[in-house]
């Protein structure tokens, strides 16, 4: 029996995440495949947790501070896993606002299968995503040469670049050579780091060979400056969710070290002071 540790974190939107466990209740799971959901709740005031022990009385509520945001409650799921003593083969990161395809889970374990045969074993693979039904945009997936590709629908396709942390299936091999999230960043950054972390290690990154279910395209990091105040601007640079000059520096700082971090600051600050909407 293959068990898969699906790891997921919420914060009060409570409709959306009934529906993303919706999703993942309707996967069409080959025999020998059983999951396990570890979903944090990070206080949410619309009572996310309960309404989801209610309705999903398997899945696993962890109960946050009401400070964690996503990499630390992501890194808290995992760890709760891992503790288990259960010895996941797979780890599967899970945003709660994707709708999966029913056959999304078992496609990404046969594109991991596939590419282990090709003597990739230390490998991990990335959920596509599109924002509709008719899959006629890529909303989110790992990119290659920095650029956004749609899955051949054939194989999975190694890739080079940073992902999203919307869906990704991380095997135990990667996760004892790289370990888990950092969880230094409070919102952002989390998932692109685990990027950089693998790319270090050796690790090979795949994007998925079909599109794994829908998640719209949210709006471009400095989105918030629009019709905002200068004070209100200022105000996000300290915010988690908003331009957060803590997890940025970080970022910076552990992948190109303390000069390329100070000038990352400098320009998030003056974006935000000069309200520049689309920043180059």
């Amino acid at each position: 029996m293959e068990r898969i540790a699906v790891l997921m974190t919420c914060y009060n939107r409570v409709s959306t995440t009934i529906a993303c466990l919706e999703s993942l209740k309707a996967q069409e799971l080959p025999g020998g495949i059983c999951l396990d959901i570890y979903l944090v709740d990070d206080a949410s005031p619309d009572g996310t947790g309960e309404e989801v022990r209610k309705r999903f009385p398997l899945v696993e509520v962890i109960m946050g501070s009401g400070g964690l945001f996503w990499c630390r409650g992501m890194r808290l799921a995992w760890d709760v896993a891992s503790s288990k003593g259960i010895g996941y083969p797979f780890y599967l990161w899970l945003n709660d606002d994707v709708k999966l395809k029913p056959n999304a889970i078992e496609s990404l374990v046969s594109d991991y299968k596939y590419v282990k045969q090709e003597g990739h074993g230390e490998s991990v693979v990335v959920g596509t995503f599109s924002s509709t039904e008719d899959e006629n945009d890529v909303s989110y997936c790992v990119s290659i040469n920095g650029k956004k590709c749609f899955p051949n629908g054939e194989h999975p396709m190694l890739a080079n670049g940073d992902f999203n942390g919307n869906f990704v299936l991380i095997p135990e091999c990667v996760f004892q050579k790289v370990g888990p999230i950092y969880n230094g960043y409070y919102h952002a950054f989390g998932d692109y780091d685990y990027s950089m972390m693998l790319r270090r290690n050796g690790v090979y990154v795949y994007m998925s060979s079909i599109f794994s279910g829908i998640c719209p395209q949210q709006p471009e990091r400095y989105f918030h400056l629009r019709g905002k105040r200068i004070w209100e601007r200022i105000r996000l640079l300290f915010n988690p969710k908003g331009y957060c000059l803590h997890d940025a520096y970080l970022y910076r700082y552990r992948r190109s070290g303390f000069f390329r971090a100070c000038l990352s600051c400098v320009h998030v600050i003056l974006v935000v002071i000069f309200a520049l909407e689309n920043p180059k």
